[in-house]
């Protein structure tokens, strides 16, 4: 199964590891750093649409979308929680 997280972009569910608010990229922390190491590889690829609301982790990329995490988990099938 899939998840559409904007544009025409399509990420394996059975890929995601995790499903980050974008607001924590301007927080001190362990996902900043991770954010900032692999955009610095070139591995953060944009799904097109408006201003970047969440971050979709997998084991090759981590991907920008315009969508939210609640919204994401939710067609995804996921519980909720703390982004």
């Amino acid at each position: 199964m899939f998840l559409h997280i904007g544009g025409e972009v399509l990420v394996d569910l059975r890929e995601i590891i995790a499903i980050v608010d974008a607001e924590l990229e301007n927080r001190p922390g362990p996902t900043r750093e991770l954010l900032q190491q692999v955009r610095s590889e070139g591995k953060v690829l944009v799904a097109q649409g408006s201003a970047c609301k969440s971050y979709v982790i997998t084991d090759e990329c981590i991907y920008s979308s315009p969508i939210s995490p609640a919204t994401l988990r939710r067609r995804a099938g996921l519980p909720g929680g703390v982004s």
